[in-house]
């Protein structure tokens, strides 16, 4: 294609990967063009036989990531960065004790540099803090890398545009780690909307409530800030700061970025009270903290409409004192499906009533029809492999597409949508509810893009034999 005739009123951003990327100024819209190589909508690249991962950000997760990949023969972590010695010396034990090589380390806030040009990896496992996302990714694709991502993919609106024409420029992939897609009802739910059971799906509710406050603090007054102790406070961060874990299953299961996308969303929250309260009992109420201003609110609640016409309630709260949900409801022409406990109801006619859902036993009936095969096959393996065995599902996914030159299931476009929410549904909040316009960052793709298909496979060829 003709990119100068795409420039118009583009600008030229530096961005932290040391390039310049192409940018929009002054818009969160679509953009003009697909960046130089075209769309990621079905990319797929050679079959990788051997799938050599570097990981930038060895604390929790990236250590975690550490022992899962280890499960799997045809990968090896070859290079581990972090910015503390202490985090790779504990990775470099997961590895001797799975009897797996030790990895070249890189130490230092831009060691992720020498890593990405270092010619150890085919992947990069991007596990750092939000703002680092962009960057790291960034110098990844741009070593000619492919990356995964933690959630969210980025924080901002003009970082998730730099990573997805990175990716196109590039033709490397950037997925975006949604493990929640990966959970057993939430394959469940896609399968009941493939197979049609819930009929003309028009309506989804998902969240994340999650009471984290005793991770927002320190321990101790003097100790050391948790990361996220920043967030809690910024003026910025008003809307649904977590949006993904939930989102992500329903956008799939309704075909968002495949024959659909968001279009905008209006946003309220209420009054910020859970995260003071809380400073105030641990700390006292003349502490340092207990005297702080906390801006982001307690519960955030967001509604999207998709261009066909659907709808998405989204809710957010991890200052309040509640039981975990991420909810989980799927409304078709049919039945319903909803989670955290899981329910099903549908009519077998469009006259019938579905006053109740199902028994017990007409449950468990549905969920052996039409339940996720690779739940069936390898659930033994994934339990105790991190959030109930769904990390190791989604890892088994995307090895599974990179061996076998597969697309992956989340591509650089549904990262980006995704997670452009955290910033929209601050901006409405900031506007009194008022609607923002969501960024069609396929710039017409998913007119035309396939949907995703079922998920299931044997992985024998992985090394992982099932243990039904």
């Amino acid at each position: 294609m003709d990119i100068a005739g795409t420039i118009g009123r583009r600008g030229f951003l530096k961005a932290g990967g040391g390039f310049a990327a192409l940018g929009l100024a002054g818009c969160a819209g679509s953009r003009l063009g697909f960046g130089a190589g075209g769309s990621m909508a079905g990319f797929r690249v050679a079959p990788m036989e051997r799938i050599r991962v570097g990981i930038v950000g060895c604390g929790s997760r990236g250590g975690g990531g550490v022992s899962r990949f280890c499960k799997f023969p045809c990968v090896e972590v070859t290079a581990l960065c972090d910015i503390k010695e202490e985090p790779l010396a504990k990775c470099q034990k997961r590895l001797a004790d799975a009897s797996r090589p030790k990895a070249k380390e890189f130490l230092g806030p831009e060691a992720y540099r020498a890593l990405c040009d270092s010619g150890l990896c085919d992947v990069v496992y991007n596990t750092t803090p939000i703002d680092l996302h962009r960057p790291v990714s960034v110098c990844a694709m741009n070593a000619g890398l492919h990356v995964l991502v933690e959630v969210e993919l980025t924080d901002s609106i003009e970082g998730n545009w730099e990573l997805v024409e990175t990716a196109e420029r590039t033709r490397r992939h950037c997925m975006m780690l949604e493990n929640c897609c990966y959970g057993e009802d939430e394959l469940l739910m896609f399968n009941l909307a493939r197979a049609g059971k819930l009929g003309d799906v028009m309506h989804g509710e998902a969240g994340y409530i999650h009471d984290c406050r005793r991770m927002m603090f320190p321990k101790e007054i003097g100790g050391e800030e948790p990361w996220r102790t920043m967030f809690i406070s910024s003026k910025t961060k008003t809307g649904n700061d977590y949006p993904t874990h939930g989102l992500g299953p329903l956008a799939q299961a309704m075909n968002v970025n495949r024959g659909d996308r968001f279009d905008f969303v209006v946003s309220v929250t209420s009054r910020s009270v859970g995260y003071s309260e809380y400073a105030k009992g641990k700390f006292g109420p003349d502490s340092v903290y207990g005297r702080r201003a906390y801006m982001a609110g307690d519960m955030n609640t967001s509604i999207i409409q998709t261009v066909k016409g659907n709808t998405i309630m989204l809710q957010f709260c991890e200052s309040t004192p509640r039981p975990y949900t991420r909810m989980n409801l799927l409304q078709g022409t049919k039945g319903i499906i909803r989670t955290f406990p899981l329910r099903i109801a549908w009519a077998e006619n469009p006259v019938d009533e579905a006053r109740n859902f199902f028994s017990k036993e007409r449950l468990e009936s549905v969920k052996a029809k039409y339940g996720s095969k690779l739940w069936a096959r390898y659930g033994k393996d994934a339990k105790g492999h991190g959030h109930g065995g769904m990390d190791f599902m989604m890892d088994l996914r995307w090895i599974w597409c990179l061996h076998e030159g597969l697309p992956l299931d989340i591509d650089v476009y549904d990262g980006a949508a995704w997670s452009s929410l955290a910033e929209l549904t601050a901006q409405s909040v900031n506007k009194r509810g008022q609607p923002v316009d969501i960024p069609d960052f396929t710039r017409g793709g998913w007119k035309t893009a396939n949907p995703l298909d079922v998920i299931d496979f044997d992985a024998s060829s992985l090394g992982i034999a099932s243990k039904s």
